[in-house]
């Protein structure tokens, strides 16, 4: 056993996989039991790239694919034939580093993918990380800025620009990436729309305010007036680029300085979803705008606008016992 595992390591990915869906075929046939060690054996760093590249064809964000990476190089550092019990002790020695548990749980998603993607096209019997339980979040209630705070956001004198730039996102809810990479192609004014690409790379259409869409054609009309014929609505300074998301994080941290009030990107996000539920917005509806998976989702961050007074209200009035 010990010269076949030896001329195993020896060959390609692809070949590695073909004589190990042979044998496990082969030993299925005979009813045999694959030793344990076919599996400790096999060099787990050898297959991180071609990982990467499923992430990257199915869409995973720029700044997901550099986090998993980093995770599971950091396992295979500490153990290079990681079993269930290695997996363990390294997220707890996460948390011994005071790591956050959303943190925490961004990494077991990344254990979980990468064993997933082995077991999936049969380079390993069975994946170590199957029983690897997520740590329990606490609810968290989303802080948005008050009415008085966004009001004082919007008047603080700025470049139409960046106006136009909170704006959307106070209006669509979108998120910091969709914004800096909203494309000129992607805006209907006619319609007052735009395309945004969210996470996975998933589309999606977002209606515009008929004041935000005036804004948007001001801004348009005045990157024409500059000759710009790029593709970006907020292009960057580099040629070809568009506004950086680290420079709109700058920004806004010189606009929180100036108002006294720390206020982010994302927080404008909760800003929107949650004035638009507090004033009778159903839940589909902003689910569809927030671009979330499911509507679950968006009514596990926003439960807290949903009152008891408001939950019995909403019963009496639309339950089919009446």
């Amino acid at each position: 056993m010990s010269q076949l595992l030896s001329i195993l390591s020896r060959l390609s990915p692809s070949n590695q996989r073909l004589v190990r869906e042979l044998t496990w075929k082969l030993a299925q046939l005979e009813q045999q039991t694959i030793p344990e060690e076919y599996d400790s054996n096999l060099d787990f760093h050898r297959y991180i790239n071609p990982w990467i590249t499923s992430l990257l064809a199915r869409g995973f964000s720029g700044r997901t694919i550099p986090s998993y990476r980093a995770t599971i190089e950091a396992l295979l550092g500490r153990a290079p034939k990681p079993k269930r019990a290695h997996i363990e002790a390294y997220l707890a020695s996460l948390q011994v580093k005071g790591l956050s548990l959303g943190t925490i749980n961004r990494q077991v998603s990344a254990v979980k993918s990468f064993f997933g993607y082995l077991a999936d096209r049969d380079m390993i019997s069975a994946t170590p990380a199957a029983k690897i339980a997520r740590p329990r979040l606490p609810r968290l209630i989303r802080k948005a800025p008050t009415e008085q705070v966004f009001t004082a956001l919007m008047q603080i004198p700025k470049s139409h620009r960046h106006q136009t730039m909170l704006l959307i996102f106070a209006d669509c809810g979108i998120r910091l990436s969709e914004l800096a990479t909203i494309r000129i192609s992607d805006i209907d004014l006619e319609h007052a729309s735009i395309k945004v690409f969210g996470k996975g790379s998933k589309e999606r259409i977002v209606p515009l305010s008929a004041h935000t869409t005036a804004a948007v054609e001001k801004q348009l009309k005045a990157l024409a007036e500059t000759g710009y014929d790029g593709e970006w609505l907020f292009p960057g300074i580099a040629t070809g680029s568009h506004y950086s998301i680290r420079g709109i994080d700058q920004y806004f941290d010189r606009l929180s300085h100036r108002l006294g009030v720390k206020v982010t990107p994302h927080q404008l996000r909760h800003y929107f979803a949650t004035y638009a539920l507090s004033k009778g917005a159903s839940i589909k509806a902003i689910s569809a705008i927030l671009g979330h998976a499911d509507t679950s989702t968006t009514a596990d961050v926003y439960w807290h606008i949903l009152n008891e007074e408001e939950i019995i209200a909403q019963h009496n009035k639309y339950s089919p016992i009446q």
